[in-house]
């Protein structure tokens, strides 16, 4: 287990998100759409012109050469403002979109096209399933237990169908868990590089989406913090506050470039808090179709383990609750509900990804108490999991969001049997008096208020199992 550990699991995540990709390729079944191919002509425009402004690469690709290379639907092929996501500043046609993911996606786009493009975002999904697994390393050392949890949270949704799809989401989710990963191993020894790299990873945050740059000061500031508490290195702060600055500066001078103000392409009408924002804040968690608890039942034990957490690690728990609402409270309050016309629980993939940290804390607090219990619950997770890839796999259920004119029997994407026993939270007119949405909210605050009741048992955990965490 030891040496094989991370290879075995690597290799599932593989086999899966390959093999679904294959399979949804084959049958010409989700395809790019949506904003998809926008990045993609930004990070086309990077590799073939070096072009940030877009008058050159939205030309070429709406050429009718051009619209089967970036996914575009057969549709007017003329250079307009209609078939553009541009603003129109200063200096010329700049992409409505963040200009992180496409600096990344140029060369493997380059490369091998949407499938190189794909394959890409398939690796990032790897990584997160490589940071879980140092993560699980913070909490526990008990290798099988670690493999057998790092499995059931992430060879499992939203992870798996996720991954092959072209938003900047997934790869926030993996940056804002490396740097509460790094936050819980601030003490452990690293070269410079090491340390730099991290440094720059928390701080792409705001080049993926602008509304990651919370959760990035969050964990730059705690990151300081706690080295100046622990050890008083004012270099090393130095060095890492210099690497954040000089992002942030870079990017605000982009922006202002761009767009002509500091902040970016967002409107003004970006946010809205109104009872649709409260219903789909609560949707990203608790909705059959996005919430992040519906898509990996097995997060309910990470709702669990907040408290746990909590009383274990204080500092830590904090910090990952301030980073989980940073990027989910955004996404609730963005009028484009729930993303628009994009997949199924895309606004709730990056804080997903967080959330996994107290799901794999739960789950090994279970596994060091009641092994049996840990044992059935992994079981039971990758049983719904493997049901659940059937019936977006093979089944090739569509995966892509309901509005809210959808008649209640045509909204479950995955869970059609018990549909009417799960919460749906997609039409603010009648959201508020459907009983299930009762249920399950009041279950949830039940779970999380059991944990947070069942401190005085936990045990501290006064550091990492230094066995699982590396430099």
């Amino acid at each position: 287990m030891k040496k094989y550990a991370i290879p075995s699991i690597l290799l599932i995540y593989c086999v899966c998100a390959l093999g679904l990709f294959s399979l949804w390729r084959d049958a010409n079944f989700n395809g790019v759409t949506g904003d998809e191919p926008h990045y993609l002509i930004m990070a086309n425009g990077l590799a073939q012109h070096g072009a940030l402004e877009q008058t050159v690469p939205y030309t070429e690709a709406f050429l009718p050469s051009g619209r089967e290379k970036f996914g575009i639907p057969p549709q007017s092929a003329k250079f307009s403002p209609e078939n553009m996501h541009t603003i129109v500043g200063q200096h010329g046609h700049f992409n409505m979109h963040n200009l992180g993911l496409p600096l990344l996606l140029a060369m493997p786009f380059a490369a091998g096209g949407i499938v190189g493009a794909k394959l890409f975002m398939m690796l990032c999904g790897a990584l997160a399933v490589l940071l879980c697994w140092h993560v699980s390393g913070v909490f526990a050392a008990n290798r099988l237990h670690r493999w057998l949890a790092v499995c059931a949270t992430c060879i499992a949704m939203p992870l798996v169908p996720a991954a092959n799809q072209v938003y900047p989401d997934l790869l926030a989710g993996v940056l804002a868990l490396l740097g509460l990963y790094w936050f819980s191993t601030t003490q452990v020894a690293r070269g410079r590089g090491a340390e730099l790299a991290l440094a720059v990873a928390v701080a792409y945050l705001p080049w993926l989406q602008i509304k990651f740059g919370p959760t990035c000061a969050a964990i730059v500031l705690a990151v300081v913090a706690r080295i100046y508490r622990d050890s008083g290195d004012l270099r090393r702060i130095a060095r890492i506050l210099a690497v954040a600055g000089v992002s942030c500066l870079l990017l605000v001078t982009y922006n202002f470039y761009a767009y002509g103000k500091l902040s970016g392409p967002y409107l003004a009408d970006a946010i809205e808090a109104s009872k649709t924002s409260v219903m789909v804040m609560l949707g990203l968690l608790f909705d059959q179709n996005q919430g992040l608890l519906m898509l990996n039942p097995i997060n309910l034990v990470g709702l669990l383990a907040i408290g746990w957490l909590y009383r274990a690690q204080r500092a830590l728990a904090l910090l990952w609750s301030i980073v989980f609402l940073s990027l989910i409270v955004p996404n609730g309050l963005h009028p484009n509900w729930y993303g628009g016309w994009c997949f199924s629980g895309r606004f709730g993939w990056a804080g997903a990804i967080v959330f996994l940290m107290p799901t794999l804390y739960g789950l090994l607090e279970i596994a060091r108490r009641k092994a049996r219990l840990f044992y059935a619950m992994v079981g039971l997770s990758v049983l719904v999991q493997g049901w659940l890839f059937y019936q977006y796999g093979f089944r090739l259920v569509s995966m892509y969001n309901r509005d809210a004119t959808t008649p209640f029997a045509g909204y479950s994407m995955l869970y059609g049997p018990v549909h009417a026993w799960l919460p749906a939270l997609y039409d603010v007119r009648w959201a508020a008096g459907y009983a299930p949405n009762y249920a399950w909210l009041g279950a949830g605050a039940m779970l999380l208020a059991a944990g947070f009741l069942r401190q005085r048992h936990a045990t501290r955990v006064a550091g990492p199992a230094l066995e699982g965490v590396t430099a």
